[in-house]
Order: structure tokens, then C-alpha cells, then sequence
């Protein structure tokens, strides 16, 4: 098995606005080749960060290592690494190509040197044939193809990318989102992704950092973190509507006037318990093992996706059903049981 390469290591990173704090403490190491997403909500931090590893804005205290060299003091234009920001930043009154070799320009390169690296960006980024059109006369696609191009072509060594998908409609989100994680596995250039949308950072990471205040909440594979949040707080920033108390003794859980047994020792006493909405089984059958009664009162229909929300003595609950044509359809009202089993629940850190 091969040890990953660490690109970039940030040590205890702090960092403030006048007396408020913004960072408390962030310690990550990023690998080379990596797609990392920084998941949170506003304000939780994640874009500071990026500019800080940018060196848009100083640092408080901390180290940050690039290919083992520190870089914290040094000025953005030394540091090997490319910004690309929500509105592309991308020059009006040039086209494809000019916008492309600007950052070779910039950074010196031998003008001998320069058509090599702009058709192999070009192709890359499957723009052939535009080369000369204004990237005004461009789709949002298009143009944000061109931003990540600028960047990659002077060859970073980390690639920063600030919510670049914000501004664009859901349908072009997810066609982006698709062709920046392919643009990025064929350049294997190291990468960071900033963004507050978890199914774009289910989409494009390989690894997913939940922020929080300022503070690391989880790391985690997509995977990992779509089936297997931590805390009540990350399972309900993603989402989850269905968490619930549960008394734990050593060996079983009680919830819901049910006892579940448990296969390892776990801590007494009340825990967050959550269940997923597609765990959930649901039906007009009140004899199904380990039930609970309760009524329909919300319907949302999505393409792929029947959404229920019904209304039980312990509280509301979230289902969510594969919207299939032999399956019938539930109606507002209807009398229904929740079909629970154990390899349903997920137990969670009480941190909210």
C-alpha cells in the first residue's frame, strides 16, 4: 500500500477580525492529488481559511507547510498557490486564449513554451474550437471552464476554489460539478473546495472536513459521512431531520418504549439516536415487527424520490421512498406504521 504525500499542513491556525475570532485551531493535512471539500455554513470560518492559505489575509498564529517549506509569511503572489473565486474574475475584453496565456504572461514563461501548455489546458477542458471567442459571447459553464483553466495552466501547486458553482442554476451546478471533479483527477493537481452545499461536496470530494465556528467538526470519506455523521450537530447540517433520545445501559437501548440489544458495551445514559429517512420502512401494515403508528402529513415529490413526513406519538418523522410506478402512492391523513430495525440507528455525540 503507498503512503500518501502530504502537500499542504496547517498546524494550529488561528486567526481574528479585530477581537472576534475566526479560526480556532485548524490542524489538516492535505495529501497530494487530493480534492478536499471545507463543508459548513456561512460564516462557520471555511472561507477564511482558503484565503488564508492564499495569504489574502494574515494569519494570527500557526504554521502552514507547503511540500514541507513554511509559507505562512509569505506574500500570495510566492506561494504557489490559485484563487478561484465565485464570479470567475475573468477579463471582458479578452477572449478564450487571452484569458488562458494571461497567467503565463504574468507569471514569465517563455513565450516558446506558451502554445504546448494552452492546447493541452485547451483540450483539457474540451473548449477546442472556442479559442478565439469573447468570453462574454460564453455560456456559465463555459466560463467557469475557462477561470479553472487560467488557474491550472501556470501549474499550481494547490488550486483554491471559493463556492464557484454558487451562481450558476442546479441543472449546470451538476454538469460543473461532474467536469471540475474530472478536470481535477486528470490534472491531479492538489485541491481544495470551499462550499455550504453537501450534495456538491458528496459530488467532488475525496475527503469532506465539516467546519463549524471555526473549529473542525468531522473528517470524513463522502461515504463515511453521508451514512455515518458524528455529531447531532454535522447529521442535521446535512439534513437529518429524524434524531431522537435514547437511553443506553451497557448492553441495550430503549427508544420509543422498544428495547434494541446491543452488540458492544456503550456509555450509559440519554444519547442523540438518528435514523435515515430511506432506513425507514413504512406501510399500512400494523403487524410488521418493531412498528410505530402515525399519520401522513406532508408529502414532497422529487424525480427519483417520495418524501413523507408523518406524525407519531414520539414526534415527527422523515421517509423517504424510491418513487417507483408499482409502488402506491401514500395520501395526507392516511393512518400508516414505521417499520424501525436496529441496523437502522446510528448513535451520535450529543455535541449540537
Amino acid at each position: 500500500m503507498s503512503i500518501k504525500k502530504i502537500k499542504l499542513s496547517m498546524k494550529d491556525l488561528h486567526q481574528s477580525y479585530g477581537n472576534t475570532p475566526i479560526l480556532k485551531g485548524i490542524s489538516l493535512d492535505v495529501y497530494e492529488g487530493e480534492i478536499l471539500v471545507i463543508l459548513g455554513s456561512s460564516g462557520c470560518g471555511k472561507t477564511s481559511l482558503l484565503k488564508s492559505i492564499a495569504g489574502l489575509v494574515p494569519l494570527d498564529s500557526g504554521q502552514l507547510l507547503l511540500d514541507g517549506r513554511n509559507v505562512e509569511d509569505l506574500p500570495p503572489q510566492s506561494r504557489k498557490t490559485v484563487m478561484i473565486f465565485q464570479n470567475y474574475a475573468l477579463f471582458p475584453h479578452m477572449n478564450v486564449r487571452e484569458n488562458l496565456e494571461y497567467g503565463l504572461k504574468v507569471k514569465g514563461r517563455k513565450r516558446e513554451n506558451w502554445e504546448e501548455q494552452f492546447a493541452a489546458t485547451l483540450h483539457l477542458l474540451k473548449l477546442e474550437g472556442l479559442e478565439n471567442r469573447p468570453v462574454t459571447e460564453l455560456s456559465g459553464g463555459q466560463q467557469q471552464r475557462v477561470a479553472i483553466g487560467r488557474a491550472m495552466i501556470i501549474e499550481p501547486a494547490v488550486l483554491l476554489f471559493d463556492e464557484p458553482l454558487s451562481n450558476l442554476d442546479e441543472n449546470l451546478r451538476k454538469q460543473m460539478r461532474k467536469e471540475i471533479r474530472n478536470i481535477l483527477r486528470q490534472s491531479n493537481i492538489t485541491s481544495i473546495y470551499v462550499t455550504h452545499d453537501q450534495n456538491e461536496a458528496l459530488a467532488i470530494a475525496d475527503r469532506i472536513v465539516v467546519m463549524r465556528e471555526g473549529q473542525i467538526e468531522q473528517i470524513a470519506l463522502p461515504s463515511e459521512l453521508h451514512y455515518k455523521p458524528d455529531s447531532e450537530y454535522v447529521a442535521r447540517f446535512l439534513g437529518y431531520n429524524n434524531i431522537f433520545p435514547g437511553e443506553f445501559s451497557k448492553n441495550n437501548l430503549s427508544l420509543f418504549k422498544m428495547n434494541f440489544p446491543l452488540d458492544e458495551i456503550h456509555e450509559e445514559g440519554t444519547f442523540p439516536v438518528l435514523i435515515r429517512p430511506e432506513d425507514l420502512g413504512i406501510s399500512r401494515d400494523e403487524n410488521a415487527e418493531g412498528t410505530l403508528s402515525g399519520i401522513v402529513s406532508d408529502i414532497e415529490i422529487q424525480s427519483s424520490v417520495r418524501r413523507y413526513r408523518v406524525n407519531t406519538p414520539f414526534g415527527e418523522f422523515d421517509v423517504s421512498l424510491l418513487n417507483k410506478r408499482d409502488v402506491t402512492p401514500l395520501s395526507i391523513g392516511d393512518l400508516v406504521y414505521l417499520e424501525l430495525k436496529r441496523e437502522s440507528l446510528h448513535f451520535l455525540r450529543s455535541v449540537v
